[in-house]
């Protein structure tokens, strides 16, 4: 059964954009930026997606480093149980990755929310969605719709 988690990551997105410029002054001097920035962005995924969720979803993006034998900050050894897909609003979406139209979405997840250069940063106005043969595409946030789906379930 597919829920709607629209509003969790329209929140997500908010709390992205809402910290950065935080995040950008605590990372300024450090030598890792890069690395800590994902084990932020990782762990605040796990506790207000998952948590929120009662589910476990694959890693936002790289997911973090600081483990070394997971991409994950808690629970290390848990593997995903859903996934996040989505469904678009109208018939189609233009692809920023292939610039083609996309009228359907099956079988792909949100692997991470993007800018327009496709990296983690703000504006967080793209998502980037992946599918198990590790295709790609990148289409605007306000597009789509989000909903819950069993990792099963996945074409």
């Amino acid at each position: 059964m597919a829920i709607d988690v629209t509003n969790k990551v329209i929140l997500f997105r908010s709390f992205l954009n809402n910290t950065w410029k935080i995040l950008d002054i605590f990372f300024s001097d450090i030598e890792y930026k890069i690395t800590a920035r994902n084990d932020f962005i990782q762990g605040n995924w796990e506790l207000l997606l998952e948590t929120s969720l009662d589910v476990f979803l694959p890693p936002f993006g790289e997911g973090a480093d600081i483990n070394g034998i997971s991409p994950r900050i808690t629970y290390p050894d848990k593997e995903p149980t859903h996934v996040i897909c989505c469904k678009l609003k109208n018939e189609s979406s233009l692809c920023l990755h292939s610039g083609n139209i996309v009228n359907d979405l099956s079988g792909y997840y949100l692997e991470e929310i993007v800018n327009y250069d496709f990296e983690i940063k703000p504006p967080f106005d793209f998502v980037k969605l992946i599918n198990n043969k590790q295709d790609r595409i990148v289409i605007p946030f306000n597009d789509v719709i989000f909903f819950l789906l069993d990792r099963d379930l996945l074409d």
